[in-house]
C-alpha cells in the first residue's frame, strides 16, 4: 500500500508532490491535509493532474482562472 502523499503521486507517473502543487496551485500541506482526512478529493486532483503530465503539459502551461471574468449573482 502506498503510504505517503510522495509515494502515491510519483506511482501515477508524476515526479513529486511539489509538481502537482506547480499544476494545481493547491499548497503541499494542503493536499497533505486531503490525503488524510479526504482521499477522494486527493485522488481526484492528482489523477487529473496526471492526465495533463501524460499530455506534455507543464506547469506554467497551466492558466489561473482570471480573477476579472468571475461573476456574482
Amino acid at each position: 500500500m502506498l503510504t505517503s502523499p510522495s509515494k502515491y503521486t510519483k506511482s501515477k507517473g508524476l515526479p513529486s508532490l511539489a509538481h502537482v502543487e506547480r499544476m494545481s496551485g493547491v499548497s503541499v500541506h494542503t493536499l497533505k491535509g486531503w490525503f488524510k482526512r479526504d482521499f477522494r478529493k486527493f485522488d481526484c486532483l492528482v489523477t487529473g493532474c496526471a492526465y495533463l503530465h501524460s499530455r506534455g503539459f507543464k506547469p506554467e502551461d497551466i492558466k489561473p482562472y482570471p480573477n476579472n471574468d468571475r461573476h456574482t449573482f
